[in-house]
């Protein structure tokens, strides 16, 4: 069922431009105001090495999950950069997202090459296109705008 009322919200900036920073200052602006919220912020931990591990944390709950790790294993399986993810938490952020449709804004941290690929968040995002009556935002880079675009203009999918 396509949702008519859904509005996208695409916060499009290069690799460590402050998108995530951006969405968790709106994320507590909204909620100051009386917005109810739902959605992730992928979380960045840092060390002498630049970042090596991201958390998705749950904007409704604060609970963190740890969602990828710095790797040097080069055969991994969909490739993503340096990075390892553990794919079982982009699962637990979509059904918690299928949770919270009554929030009057879900915020989603980041689509990227992996959600181009159709996997990491692009179920959700897919889901939310789908079932979604508020407003959206989502982090994404910038040579991926229209890619994002086009998914909110796609048929819709059967999950």
């Amino acid at each position: 069922m396509r949702s008519p009322k859904l509005s996208a919200v695409l916060v499009a900036g290069a690799r460590n431009a402050g998108k995530t920073t951006y969405l968790a200052e709106t994320a507590l602006r909204a909620k100051a105001r009386g917005y109810s919220l739902g959605g992730f912020l992928s979380l960045a931990e840092v060390n002498d090495r630049g970042k090596n591990r991201y958390y998705l944390e749950d904007l409704t709950t604060r609970e963190r999950r740890l969602l990828a790790w710095r790797t040097d294993t080069p055969n991994r399986t969909p490739p993503a950069g340096p990075f390892h993810f553990d794919h079982e938490v982009f699962d637990w952020a979509k059904n918690r997202i299928t949770e919270n449709l009554d929030a009057d804004l879900i915020i989603l941290d980041e689509y990227g090459p992996l959600e181009q690929r159709r996997g990491g968040h692009y179920p959700a995002i897919a889901y939310l296109r789908d079932h979604y009556t508020g407003i959206v935002m989502i982090s994404v880079r910038p040579d991926l705008v229209q890619p994002l675009k086009n998914l909110f203009t796609a048929l819709p999918e059967h999950f």
